[in-house]
């Protein structure tokens, strides 16, 4: 954060003018005298994992050769800290069930959790909600998208198909560990499961894709 002030130097050689804010608080704080014109200045403080609703105080001295010093009011700012709630952003390397994959996360809100849009390899975007009191992101896909989650694998060439199932699937993502940057409490890893139901329409049937149920185990960690 950046505390700035200004002042009327009447009467004195602008350069010969010092300023110095003085901080008070939960924390030591030193604030850096600023010298010369033209009349004003700023310091740019920086808070750490600091803890929440931490409050200071403050006032600039400013002190010119021959008039002494002037002091100006006192005003308060407060350190919210990081917003508490896990929230779920960026690229997280994924293992769901043996495979490994990277998925990706956009919070729809700037602070805290809420509805998350994520995109599976494959699977056209959709979004998660977030349950606070369970920590749960989670989501029921059905249509199209609930399909694009189901691969079937010609067993003699290993080559697969994506559009060969109907069906739905459930994905529970519960955040495990967190992690502090600035604002924001991010959810660093993450376990769950993904389950479903799928059977092949008459293209499935044709490349003899059987019906199947999902019920893997999902670990999503932070990249």
């Amino acid at each position: 954060m950046t505390l700035s002030w200004s002042t009327d130097a009447t009467g004195c050689t602008t350069d010969l003018l010092t300023a110095l804010p003085q901080i008070s608080g939960p924390i030591p704080v030193v604030g850096q005298a600023v010298t010369g014109a033209p009349p004003n200045g700023a310091n740019v403080l920086t808070f750490i994992n600091s803890k929440p609703n931490r409050t200071y105080s403050w006032y600039v001295t400013m002190n010119c050769p021959g008039l002494g010093e002037v002091r100006s009011e006192t005003r308060t700012f407060t350190i919210e800290g990081a917003n508490p709630w896990p929230r779920l952003g960026g690229k997280h390397q994924v293992v769901w069930g043996s495979t490994p994959q990277t998925w990706r996360f956009i919070p729809r809100c700037k602070r805290g959790a809420c509805r998350t849009r994520v995109k599976i390899p494959g699977v056209p975007w959709f979004t998660l909600r977030y349950n606070r009191k369970k920590r749960l992101y989670s989501a029921r896909i059905t249509g199209s998208k609930g399909a694009r989650a189901a691969i079937c694998t010609d067993q003699k060439t290993n080559k697969q198909f994506r559009n060969a199932y109907k069906g739905w699937f459930k994905l529970t993502l519960r955040v495990k560990f967190t992690r502090v940057e600035g604002v924001h409490t991010l959810a660093e890893q993450l376990v769950g499961r993904l389950n479903g139901r799928y059977t092949p329409t008459r293209r499935g049937k044709r490349l003899r894709c059987p019906a199947f149920r999902a019920n893997d185990p999902v670990r999503a960690t932070l990249k």
